[in-house]
């Protein structure tokens, strides 16, 4: 679908994808203790099913995030509110080798960019553990702040980044 400099993003398939690391990402809450999803409950069949209804979802973009052809994360815009000019972003690098080399970073500057060049959003928000340091210096260089106002409407600490329209 699109690249960045070392990384690749389409649109994950069920069939011709391998999603058993995917399901190990969603299985082992320990190495990730982060990832609102995880569920040590999790099969792959309830894993292929929320690919698929998240690939026919109106207001989701789900795309997975590949180095060299190896899945090594996704990136999720859900709910995307065109009326609104306004998208939720979600970020997962799950294999624990690519953590901490700059590709999450890399991930989720080249999404936001070719997400608001193609569908026209430009203000986006994310729920973030405050106790991921790694992840809330990521958004803040991405250009995110903390809103009280609407970690407060949702009872989450929630960052946001709007344009200046």
């Amino acid at each position: 679908m699109f690249q960045s400099k070392n990384l690749e993003f389409r649109e994950i398939d069920p069939v011709t994808d391998n999603l058993q690391n995917y399901l190990g990402w969603i299985k082992d809450p320990i190495s990730n203790p982060f990832i609102q999803g995880a569920n040590s409950n999790m099969t792959l069949e309830r894993l292929v099913d929320y690919v698929n209804k998240k690939n026919s979802a109106q207001n989701c973009v789900l795309w997975g995030i590949y180095h060299q052809q190896n899945h090594i994360g996704n990136i999720k815009f859900e709910p995307i509110r065109p009326e609104l000019d306004l998208a939720c972003i979600g970020i997962l690098i799950g294999e624990t080798t690519f953590r901490g080399q700059g590709y999450g970073s890399e991930a989720f500057g080249a999404a936001l960019t070719f997400f608001s060049e193609n569908y026209g959003i430009t203000n986006f928000y994310l729920g973030v553990d405050p106790n991921n340091i790694a992840a809330v210096e990521m958004y803040k260089k991405q250009g995110f702040s903390f809103n009280r106002e609407m970690s407060l409407l949702h009872g989450n600490n929630i960052m946001t980044k709007f344009s200046k329209n």
